[in-house]
């Protein structure tokens, strides 16, 4: 759930669940959302999901390139353009 929380933290890859358990035991109240796949329609997926959040983390091993990371920049982006 998205609502109540004000980070929204996406991932992909095996990392992202050892990092939602190191958080979960911190007091930082957070959405988590495991990217299980990046298709060409990924960012009309997240861009109402993003833009329900104040702050935005992204996790992911080995994807310099072409990562959720970039893809969520690039939603980012777009969105503060069309403001």
């Amino acid at each position: 759930s998205h609502c109540q929380n004000k980070i929204g933290v996406f991932g992909i890859g095996s990392i992202i669940e050892e990092i939602i358990l190191a958080i979960n035991q911190s007091s930082i109240k957070f959405s988590s959302y495991a990217i299980t796949k990046i298709d060409k329609n990924i960012a009309e997926k997240l861009l109402p999901i993003i833009k329900s959040y104040e702050k935005i983390i992204t996790i992911e091993a080995h994807y310099i390139n072409g990562g959720i990371g970039s893809i969520i920049a690039e939603i980012i982006a777009t969105i503060t353009a069309n403001y």
